[in-house]
């Protein structure tokens, strides 16, 4: 099990990042920071979603990316919304257009996953990400755990779990946590990016709060005897906060085994 640190707005300030490179045992390169001199990244989580038409130039996205950190392991993909047709408002998607149908996202991502397939190889992993849902139609099928175990069961893709977005998912539908989290493929964990979300409000929110010791010792009961090749922490705010939860992290990595 490896602690992986996401590429951020922090890396661009080189003291930051050669902190970082202290205290993580390698990086996860994002869109936003591609033109980055980052060094042993061994994940890519993209914002490409294969339940979607995917055009030529998020093919050559991964190309590139895969031949630019030749030490890749795993890339990551979204699973984010309904249809490709949205508006943002608020910082949640809004259909613009019709919900593609749950056969219809299936046989996207069936062929997606062959065509990057054929354009990368096989010895980079795959995986999809489990998203937030908020209340439009834009969220209904990507965050019903049953739709995402069919991408799975058909397919040698991995899930990464983003355990804020499965809290935010169970508050804002209003259902149990421990049964929306159990319906989850977690057969097929590869990965948990960990933060804290807001959920004080009405509609829960993807804060990226900080961890807590405590909130860390709650993780572990997750991490503990499961599968998980890296485990992440979504935080990009102050580099002391982000030093200290990865240095606590890295201490208690081996006792998660």
């Amino acid at each position: 099990m490896k602690l992986a640190t996401p590429a951020s707005e922090l890396c661009k300030i080189e003291a930051n990042l050669e902190t970082i490179k202290s205290l993580t045992d390698c990086f996860e390169m994002r869109d936003c920071c591609l033109g980055l001199d980052i060094p042993n990244v061994e994940l890519y989580h993209s914002d490409i979603q294969p339940i979607h038409p995917m055009s030529p130039d998020s093919l050559d996205k991964l190309i590139y990316v895969k031949k630019r950190w030749p030490e890749l392991k795993v890339i990551s993909l979204h699973v984010a919304s309904n249809s490709p047709d949205v508006r943002l408002e608020r910082g949640w998607y809004h259909l613009t257009k019709r919900a593609l149908s749950e056969d219809e996202m299936i046989g996207h991502f069936k062929h997606n996953i062959q065509e990057i397939r054929d354009a990368i190889g096989t010895s980079v992993k795959l995986a999809i990400e489990n998203n937030c849902y908020y209340p439009t139609a834009a969220y209904d099928t990507v965050t019903d755990p049953v739709f995402l175990t069919k991408l799975l069961s058909q397919s040698d893709v991995y899930f990464l779990l983003d355990y804020a977005h499965a809290q935010i998912t169970a508050y804002n539908k209003k259902v149990s946590f421990q049964g929306y989290f159990k319906a989850l493929p977690l057969d097929k964990l590869i990965q948990i990016h960990l933060s804290v979300p807001d959920l004080t409000g009405k509609v829960a929110a993807d804060s990226h709060q900080s961890l807590s010791t405590e909130s860390i010792m709650d993780f572990s009961g997750i991490i503990k005897k499961r599968n998980i090749e890296y485990v992440t922490v979504e935080y990009y705010q102050d580099i002391q906060i982000l030093a200290d939860i990865l240095k606590e992290l890295k201490t208690k990595l081996y006792d998660f085994i």
